[in-house]
């Protein structure tokens, strides 16, 4: 993003990144709240500043000193501490157990189940910038995490994981629609219900000491019918609204 003849213009650097762009931007503007004034000086002086959006970091660079950029942005600072406030909020109502679902929940787009042809980096560079603190954050409270999807493409989640996450992917369940797994008779099908039970099984073997419940689990999902069922089954979810993402933590704030 570039301040140009006093208005702001996307500028992708590469095919298919425009849209990575405007979701990030969207994701992270409840973030500049305590950047708003030098937000507001970058774009008001001209020329002479702007200000950069490059994946998930922000930076506001003064005239010409690009040298004195930061390891950690603004932004990366403040998905950080976002995300350490979520798992405080997650560890005060006892959840131990968050299910997310992958297509436009994760990832900012919908695959529709169809292969993906690109590589496992995309795909890495489309995962929402908010899971990225949240996961690996919420792994290091003891909160168990599972990918509960009705996307056929487990192998391909599984490698974006691996990418993303290599110490923890392992412990990472991965539940979709490739009948490569399976639950008890009796068990709830609507919904991510099954999914989400069957991952209970295999987090059980990794983690023993753990008792999951109904009450001690999220569901995170951008579908509302998976909601739902999630609700009728006395399940916590949270909407995720593909729309404004950042809101899935002020519900969660608002969670008793």
């Amino acid at each position: 993003v570039a301040h140009k003849k006093s208005k702001l213009e996307i500028v992708p650097s590469s095919d298919g990144e425009k849209e990575e762009v405007k979701s990030k931007i969207s994701e992270g503007r409840f973030l500049l709240s305590k950047n708003i004034q030098s937000f507001k000086y970058a774009i008001s002086s001209g020329k002479k500043n702007r200000a950069f959006i490059s994946y998930f970091h922000l930076y506001f660079v003064p005239g010409k000193m690009f040298k004195a950029m930061t390891a950690t942005s603004p932004c990366e600072d403040a998905l950080q501490f976002t995300a350490e406030k979520a798992v405080k909020k997650m560890l005060e109502l006892r959840i131990n157990f968050l299910a997310l679902d992958f297509d436009l929940t994760l990832l900012n787009f919908h695959t529709g189940g169809r292969p993906w042809n690109n590589s496992i980096s995309e795909m890495g560079n489309r995962i929402r910038p908010m899971f990225l603190y949240l996961i690996p954050a919420a792994h290091a409270a003891g909160i168990q995490i599972a990918v509960v999807t009705f996307s056929p493409q487990v192998k391909t989640i599984s490698r974006v994981l691996e990418h993303l996450f290599p110490d923890i992917a392992g412990q990472i369940p991965i539940r979709g629609h490739d009948r490569s797994w399976s639950v008890e008779t009796g068990t709830c099908m609507d919904g991510k219900q099954p999914h989400m039970a069957s991952a209970v099984e295999e987090l059980y073997t990794i983690a023993p000491h753990i008792e999951i419940t109904r009450k001690t689990t999220l569901l995170v999902d951008d579908d509302r019918n998976n909601i739902r069922h999630a609700f009728r089954n006395k399940v916590r979810a949270i909407w995720l609204d593909p729309s404004h993402p950042h809101r899935f933590f002020d519900d969660l704030k608002e969670m008793i």
